[in-house]
């Protein structure tokens, strides 16, 4: 009987069946005997603590010494986290792609290139020997003519096109030549003048006009030529006056005597009004050539206030006889001068009078000036 066929029969009991079982050499044996339980019993007892198979021997293989959970326990503890991680690198784009990109790289002939340092002159490569070689190199003087793309040949072109002269001009790329140059320059021009630069773009016709000779060239030529010959005739007047300065200078008739007469000049005074309420002569200017009055001032401060003086002008229009031209009121405290800039040219007698209209106590004084221009 196999294990399968004690399992039916335990399930069968639990039923609380009668099972019968028929042999193989026909005899029916009843399994629910006591005798055949017993039996049965012992044959499972028998599997279960078998010492190769059995539950204690399943038991010893997991938790015994050397079983199953210390051998996982021992890998759980190698095979950490990060461990793990490692195993990422065994990825397609890991180590098998550089594995891949070293094949391409070290190929069979590159591979065979590695047999060549197995040569025994290489036992000879040592530094010492290095320095020596070296320095034999370093010390042998470079030829005339070295072979072209050589290293003598790169040398020789350096130091002949690097000479002293233009190793100095090095000194210019210091913080105070070309650096500092630079930074003047930007300051100077600025964003805002470089746009400046934009109006040069410019047709030169449309500035300046469509020359009327052959070009602008010949039209500067021409205005060259009017302008040399306007030097000439200034250069002759220049002369002229030159020779004539003592007629310009002269101090009765030259330039700085009409000057002195067309600027005119200023002449201060005073004129004393006696008592009472006549018309008096404030000023008479008696002159028979050509002048021109150009300003008349007379103060009349010294009035009593609320007082009205009368100013009349005269002129001999026919040079014998006065003749009335104007006449002004002035009140005291409200116009306390006289003030006539007539500015015309005359050859004959002028005057101002005064006339006030109620008397004062005593003379009273009237400062005046005038400016005349004389033409004589």
């Amino acid at each position: 009987m196999g294990a399968s066929d004690i399992l039916q029969v335990a399930q069968g009991l639990a039923a609380g069946a009668t099972i019968t079982l028929v042999g193989v050499n026909g005899n029916v044996v009843d399994v629910t005997s006591e005798g055949y339980l017993n039996s049965i019993d012992s044959t499972v007892r028998d599997l279960l603590n078998n010492s190769t198979y059995g539950l204690s021997a399943i038991y010893d293989a997991i938790n015994g010494s050397g079983g199953i959970d210390a051998d996982l326990s021992t890998v759980l503890s190698r095979l950490t986290s990060v461990r793990a991680g490692y195993l990422d690198e065994l990825s397609a784009a890991n180590i098998p792609a550089d594995i891949d990109s070293l094949l391409s790289r070290l190929t069979s002939i590159r591979a065979g290139y590695l047999d060549n340092i197995n040569n025994s002159d290489l036992v000879n490569i040592t530094l010492s020997n290095i320095n020596i070689e070296v320095g034999t190199v370093l010390n042998t003087i470079i030829p005339s003519s070295p072979t072209a793309g050589s290293i003598n040949e790169r040398i020789k072109s350096l130091d002949d096109n690097f000479t002293a002269t233009r190793a100095g001009y090095l000194d210019e790329l210091s913080a105070a030549n070309i650096p500092a140059d630079v930074d003047t320059l930007l300051t100077r021009l600025t964003s805002a003048r470089a746009g400046y630069l934009d109006n040069i773009n410019f047709n030169l016709d449309s500035r300046l006009g469509t020359p009327s000779g052959l070009s602008i060239a010949a039209d500067i030529a021409e205005n060259q030529t009017d302008l040399n010959t306007l030097l000439t005739n200034l250069s002759t007047v220049d002369s002229t006056v030159s020779s004539n300065s003592s007629e310009l200078l002269n101090a009765t008739y030259g330039l700085s005597s009409l000057n002195a007469k067309i600027s005119g000049g200023s002449t201060n005074g005073s004129y004393s009004y006696t008592v009472g309420t006549t018309e008096q002569t404030l000023l008479e200017i008696s002159q028979t050539n050509i002048y021109s009055l150009v300003s008349f001032w007379a103060d009349l401060s010294n009035f009593t206030s609320g007082r009205t003086i009368i100013a009349k002008v005269y002129i001999k229009v026919d040079g014998t006889n006065y003749r009335l031209i104007d006449t002004m009121d002035y009140v005291i405290g409200t116009h306390d001068a006289i003030s006539i800039s007539p500015q015309f040219n005359i050859n004959h007698n002028w005057k101002i009078t005064v006339q006030i209209d109620t008397a004062e106590a005593g003379a009273i004084s009237i400062p005046y000036r005038y400016v005349l221009s004389d033409f004589t």
